[in-house]
């Protein structure tokens, strides 16, 4: 692998990265959000983690040969997921509404959505795996 070649990987790693993050850190969790209304609070330092995590295992699978790219695949899917449980406290999310007289509070229960998200994000993973290694052989 050349070294102009070497960069474009890099870079579409970086990009496979973002779009995960994207995915696990902000998409999914506006779309709980927006359906719960429920609160979901992800720090800076948090954030910052993710971003570095998700960039490197894009890189990683960019830039591996097939055989070992498609571990580094089935993971990263892996990694997302579990990340989106972290984020929504594993899928009980909880607020606080104020209203003239008090406080309402809801809990509500989303882990079967949460753990439905996870075993696709598994099987997509392992598919993913499954053609990089397959495209990896035909080379």
């Amino acid at each position: 692998m050349g070294l102009k070649e070497l960069l474009k990987e890099v870079f579409l790693g970086v990009a496979s990265g973002a779009v995960s993050i994207l995915i696990y850190v902000y998409l999914a969790p506006l779309l709980i959000y927006t359906v719960t209304k429920a609160p979901i609070d992800v720090s800076w330092l948090d954030a910052l983690a993710y971003v570095s995590l998700f960039i490197a295992l894009g890189i990683a699978e960019r830039t591996s040969p097939g055989s070992i790219a498609a571990p580094i695949r089935v993971l990263s899917k892996l990694i997302g997921a579990l990340v989106l449980l972290y984020i929504t406290n594993y899928g009980v999310l909880h607020g606080e509404y104020s209203y003239a007289e008090g406080v309402i509070v809801v809990k509500i229960d989303a882990s079967p959505i949460i753990y439905l998200i996870l075993l696709l994000s598994l099987v997509y993973g392992v598919v993913d795996a499954y053609t990089a290694v397959i495209k990896h052989e035909e080379i």
